[in-house]
């Protein structure tokens, strides 16, 4: 079917239109073809947008990836039914965009070639120059720059949420994370909906106040959002979001929360990611995820991920371990390892108060965390044995002497963060073991134990 002369029936303001009825799409021509989108509806600004590919703005959500209206020299219909919002073009002068017209003999529209969609590869000098607009700078030095994304994960109830907080007020305030990492201050954005607004501000502001700061330092510098929405089909939100916000960092807890809208959630999060990871770049804001373990106990750190896909994806790969936590244990010891494209593994233990000040349904918060261990000494204590633990907890003299159940109580609160060692087990330790290296005194339950020579 060819195009129909300009001034004929169905003929519509712009190149290559044609529309038949007012409630019919406009249909674009291109070598007497006709591209036929959906019907015209208002924005859904809870549904992904096309933008069009001449003005980089966003037009109604009908599945049409060509030129805008306005773009096309037509008037938008409906007043506000068809919202547009401007977003970076981020293209070089003479690079040509996706459906772009070049006009025929002065300026005429017969003769006018549409250029071929391209992927818009860019050449030194325009990359350099895109580069210098927004150059790459860390948020947690040696661990996380701009241009960055990736996944804190760790076990039900070993307190991501929580490390996630603590990063998220660290960077509001410029402050070092857990009190050795440095950080550069900027605007936060964290998206978690694993509790109430209330408890989330509590524990924000024990953290403020762990690092000597007034809480009221957080105002602008921190926000949360303690609602789950989809990240799939409220994209758009989002972007509207960063676009005011304008964050430095993106905190999201836990992503399957926001996965709403993903067919066989865990096991596309990779490709899902993509989207909103290159929307927080694109603002200089690196995107930290929190994600669970799944529950293949005794597997390695990188095979309890659930999810396809998410490790590949991920440039940095936090991980955070800890034993049960024992009835009436304040302090908890947590051992964080971190891997990464460009850095060298890493490993630190952190030891982590959290104290309820009242008895109220939104308590006031004390909060400590300070890193007890790192390196050599922190991978040390992930791999320490029983004997070792034992050992390293028994007095030098007989005046100190210990029992079963006092060793066990100290072995459970040591540095390496593995918890409690049942009684039977302390005892083999003892007795077999450790022969030669300890010393009793009593008989059976009334047992005694000292330690008679210092380590091998």
């Amino acid at each position: 079917m060819s195009p129909p002369e300009s001034g004929s029936p169905g003929w519509a303001p712009g190149q290559g239109i044609r529309q038949d009825s007012e409630s019919e799409a406009p249909r674009i021509t291109q070598d007497d073809d006709y591209v036929e989108p959906e019907i015209v509806r208002p924005v859904d600004l809870l549904a992904p947008q096309p933008r069009c590919t001449q003005c980089h703005t966003n037009v109604p959500k009908n599945g049409f990836t060509g030129l805008c209206r306005k773009c096309l020299g037509e008037p938008v219909p409906g007043g506000s039914e068809y919202q547009v919002r401007s977003v970076p073009r981020n293209r070089p002068d003479g690079v040509k965009n996706v459906g772009e017209f070049d006009p025929g003999p002065n300026g005429s529209k017969e003769g006018a070639v549409m250029h071929a969609n391209r992927l818009g590869a860019l050449s030194r000098s325009e990359s350099l120059e895109l580069i210098a607009k927004r150059k790459p700078e860390w948020r947690v030095a040696g661990i996380l720059s701009t241009d960055d994304y990736g996944v804190l994960a760790g076990p039900k109830g070993v307190g991501k949420t929580f490390a996630l907080i603590d990063l998220a007020v660290a960077v509001a305030l410029g402050e070092r994370w857990f009190g050795r990492f440095d950080t550069v201050r900027s605007r936060v954005l964290l998206l978690t909906s694993e509790d109430s607004r209330a408890r989330l501000w509590r524990r924000a502001d024990a953290v403020a106040e762990s690092l000597g700061h007034d809480p009221a330092d957080l105002q602008d510098w921190l926000f949360i959002h303690p609602f789950s929405f989809s990240v799939v089909t409220g994209l758009p939100t989002l972007e509207a979001e960063l676009a005011t916000l304008d964050p430095g960092l993106v905190l999201l807890d836990p992503v399957y929360r926001y996965m709403r809208g993903v067919k066989a959630q865990l096991f596309d999060l990779g490709p899902v990611l993509d989207p909103l990871q290159q929307t927080c770049l694109a603002l200089g804001a690196p995107l930290v995820i929190g994600h669970h373990y799944n529950r293949q106990h005794g597997a390695q750190r990188e095979e309890r991920l659930s999810g396809g896909g998410i490790l590949e994806w991920a440039r940095l790969v936090i991980t955070a371990e800890a034993p049960p936590r024992r009835t009436g244990d304040e302090a908890v010891t947590v051992t964080f390892e971190i891997t990464g494209n460009s850095l060298d593994p890493m490993t630190f233990n952190v030891r982590r108060c959290v104290v309820a000040l009242d008895d109220s349904p939104d308590p006031e918060l004390s909060y400590s965390a300070e890193v007890i261990a790192e390196g050599t000494d922190a991978v040390r204590a992930k791999y320490i044995t029983t004997r070792e633990r034992v050992l390293a907890v028994l007095p030098t003299t007989s005046d100190d002497a210990l029992t079963i159940h006092e060793i066990g109580d100290l072995v459970a609160h040591d540095d390496t963060g593995k918890g409690g060692i049942k009684h039977d087990n302390i005892r083999r330790a003892l007795n077999r073991d450790l022969e030669g290296q300890v010393d009793r005194l009593g008989d059976r339950m009334d047992t005694r134990w000292w330690r008679v020579n210092e380590p091998a």
